[in-house]
């Protein structure tokens, strides 16, 4: 094998299952990317597969290595922690005795974990199943097989993998071993003592490791038609709420659990009846209804496991504040239905116009990032309709990054008068007059996202003449460019063509020459976030800076907001000669007209990051639990890098008991430096 080619140990239990483990075997042996080693942990078997494997162990292409556990000193944890200890690869694969490997399967596995620290699969079954009247898609977890939304790359946060394919690198394995919580297998329900793959999963993601989930990565699992009868899912449930309280006693999940719980009468009603719905009819109806009632059997059992382990107090208190918020939430969503029908019924959603288009606006209020993202897709839409007016309604930092932008007819701060709009666009409505909106939506035919736009209420999402759904693993400046599409679409996007004004750029000069500074050899570093999540700690840029100026023998300028002046004052005292606080001292104009002449701009995920894309300044950017797909660069990536702290997309559930920044925590000052001295090394 290739030097190149990490090795590849793969791992699965097994016990009087002969001819499934001799299955997993042969599918293991016919790899088109090969196998290096296989570890079979056989725990009691009686049909004769110690020996059969022994007999056999020189048959394979890869190294056969056989163990045995003994059942009554451990469980499934355990047992699979022997194997992975025994392994001697750089990556690791875990598989259970009745999955067999597709093919492609173990090369899948290479290419993930060249990027990602840890990884899951799909299970899918072997054998041609009758699946009953009252079957539902997301019922397969309980028999061992994948949920649709696990056939949708990244699906880590939500669909955790299992045992049945699941890889990792070595490194996280000796980092964070699979828990036991028992002194032995429970024969009439194994599963009471199992669910270590998922608290493994989970700790890992807080741990800082990055995961992903690959569709394409298949093992076919063999489920028998058994396991698909009611009373079987229904163990399963009860099972998995019994082993998540044993397991994590995680008192903070008590109130999603109480959630759960009350709310699961609504949740089938919508899953049936909600507008759209493909699942009216009895047939549809039962199956929702047994998928939501296993789901509610689950969590209930949580707070039944919970209550008798001396949280009966925590389990009412929650489940009667769940009842509250459930009653009010329904009364709210009634309210919201009924009012978008008389609204729809007296006319009060304008319809889009089908001809030429004479006057369009978009309403942007949004942050500082946000509104430099809209410049692309808004240039574009110009260029595709030279005749219409497009007209911008802002806030006062809208109106000065985009006053000097030649393809706005008009940029209003004050509500626009008129219904001549033929139609409006709003990316983004942060903080923006509610009422303005709501007599807006009433005149003007409106496309906005289905999400993540501002809107303080969900009424305004549903008052939209067209919605448009919003893409998260997209770049943000890709998802702004569809929003135009139901207005006849845009031209092909084009890089940034951001204008400074003269005077912006004196500022600039005058500024560098106050501070005694070369702009070409004077690093930009933006300490702020407005998000609590999005900060890094100060001893970080501390020892970050200190790398800075000794390996790069340049200047480092902090250049954020007045609110961070008494910050970068401690830092820059500490972190020593080279080292200067300019905070406040520039406008976001004049912040883009100084990074225009810098080298580099170390920030984390900020509006200044979108001013340097603009301005063409290269970055290094810090990310936390945002997503470097969406809020990337779009062009010219080899110029900016980014150092991820873990996996951004942690849970509410993952996030119980940890600091508001964790994963920006979680990013080594050294990671950040190398990416500087590999950035400015390629720039020079």
């Amino acid at each position: 094998m290739s030097k190149s080619v990490k090795s590849l140990s793969v791992v699965f239990l097994t016990c009087d299952r002969l001819p499934l483990t001799r299955k997993a075997l042969d599918a293991l042996n016919a790899q088109t990317s090969p196998v290096d080693e296989v570890l079979v942990v056989d725990t009691g078997s009686r049909d004769g597969t110690p020996e059969w494997l022994q007999e056999h162990e020189d048959d394979f292409k890869f190294q056969l290595v056989i163990l045995t556990h003994d059942p009554g000193s451990g469980t499934f944890a355990v047992a699979r922690n022997k194997g992975l200890d025994h392994a001697s690869s750089e990556l690791l694969a875990v598989i259970d005795d009745d999955c067999a490997p597709e093919p492609e399967w173990a090369e899948r596995i290479r290419v993930t974990l060249a990027e990602y620290d840890a990884m899951g699969g799909v299970a899918l079954p072997a054998l041609e199943l009758r699946y009953p009247f009252w079957w539902h898609p997301e019922m397969a977890w309980m028999a061992g097989l994948s949920v649709p939304g696990q056939m949708t790359p990244n699906t880590g946060a939500i669909h955790y993998p299992t045992t049945s394919n699941m890889a990792l690198r070595r490194e996280a394995f000796q980092r964070v071993r699979m828990r036991e919580i028992a002194e032995r297998f429970d024969k009439s329900n194994p599963y009471i003592t199992s669910r270590e793959d998922s608290q493994w999963w989970r700790e890992i993601r807080r741990a800082g490791f990055r995961t992903w989930s690959d569709p394409r990565c298949i093992v076919r699992h063999h489920v028998t038609q058994d396991r698909i009868r009611l009373g079987k899912l229904l163990k399963r449930a009860y099972a998995d709420g019994y082993t998540l309280w044993m397991r994590e006693r995680n008192t903070q999940y008590i109130r999603q659990a109480a959630y759960d719980v009350l709310h699961a009468p609504f949740r089938a009603f919508d899953a049936v009846f909600q507008p759209g719905s493909q699942n009216l009819g009895s047939q549809n109806f039962v199956a929702e209804c047994l998928n939501v009632k296993f789901w509610q059997t689950r969590q209930g059992t949580f707070l039944l496991q919970a209550a008798r382990n001396g949280h009966l107090g925590d389990v009412v208190k929650q489940l009667a504040k769940m009842s509250a918020h459930v009653t009010a939430s329904q009364a709210k969503r009634a309210a919201r239905t009924a009012s978008i029908a008389v609204r729809r019924l007296s006319g009060g959603i304008p319809q889009l116009p089908q001809g030429e288009l004479r006057r369009v606006l978009v309403a942007c209020w949004g942050f500082f990032g946000d509104m430099i993202i809209i410049e692309p897709a808004c240039r574009a839409f110009k260029r595709a309709h030279p005749e219409c007016k497009l007209e911008l309604w802002t806030h006062a930092m809208g109106r000065r990054l985009h006053t000097n932008m030649d393809f706005w007819d008009a940029i209003h701060t004050e509500e626009p008068s008129g219904d001549d709009f033929d139609a409006a666009v709003i990316p983004y409505y942060h903080g923006g007059d509610v009422a303005a909106l709501n007599r807006l939506t009433r005149r003007v035919p409106c496309v906005s996202f289905d999400a993540d736009v501002g809107f303080a209420r969900q009424l305004h999402y549903e008052w939209q003449s067209r919605i448009v759904k919003k893409d998260f693993a997209r770049n943000e400046v890709e998802n702004i460019t569809r929003l135009f599409k139901p207005l006849s679409g845009c031209d092909p996007l084009e890089p940034y063509h951001w204008t400074f004004a003269e005077d912006d750029e004196r500022y600039a000069e005058k500024l560098f020459v106050e501070l005694g500074l070369d702009p070409r050899r004077t690093i930009q570093i933006h300490i702020g976030a407005a998000a609590g999540a999005k900060r890094w700690p100060a001893e970080s840029w501390i020892e970050l800076l200190r790398g800075v100026v000794r390996e790069t023998g340049m200047q480092a300028l902090m250049n954020s907001g007045p609110e961070c002046a008494a910050d970068a004052d401690r830092i820059a005292h500490e972190a020593g000669d080279g080292v200067i606080n300019c905070c406040g001292r520039a406008d976001v104009m004049q912040l883009g007209a100084m990074l225009r002449c810098s080298p580099l701009l170390i920030t984390g995920c900020s509006g200044p990051k979108h001013m340097a894309f603009a301005a063409g300044c290269p970055t290094v950017t810090l990310y936390g639990n945002m997503d470097e797909r969406r809020w990337g660069a779009h062009w010219e990536r080899e110029k900016h890098l980014f150092v991820q702290g873990g996996s951004f997309d942690l849970t509410e559930e993952e996030l119980f008991g940890l600091l508001e920044n964790h994963l920006m925590r979680l990013i080594e000052p050294d990671a950040v430096l190398e990416k500087v001295k590999q950035l400015l090394k390629g720039t020079n």
